[in-house]
């Protein structure tokens, strides 16, 4: 398991990852909290909204390119030249 997500009050978080980290310690795990109600998770951005609900977004880096959109499009441009 490379990414993982877990929503835990805030006073067991520090436990919780501790815990995890002792099971083998020939791998440990990182955490991150969310900031301002959000927390960037692969390339989705989770935002807690009022209420318990979390909504989703699509996030980028600010290092991002548009390279893997760019080979995509290229992509799907050469297989519709190709079937016709």
């Amino acid at each position: 398991m490379t990414h993982a997500h877990a929503a835990l009050p805030t006073n067991m978080d520090d436990c919780f990852h501790d815990h995890l980290n002792s099971i083998n310690p020939s791998i440990q795990f990182t955490m991150e909290n969310e900031s301002d109600g959000q927390l960037p998770f692969l390339d989705i951005l989770l935002s807690r909204e009022e209420g318990s609900s979390i909504s989703t977004s699509v996030h980028r880096n600010a290092t991002h390119t548009d390279h893997e959109e760019q080979q995509c499009e290229e992509s799907f441009m050469l297989e519709q030249a190709c079937e016709r």
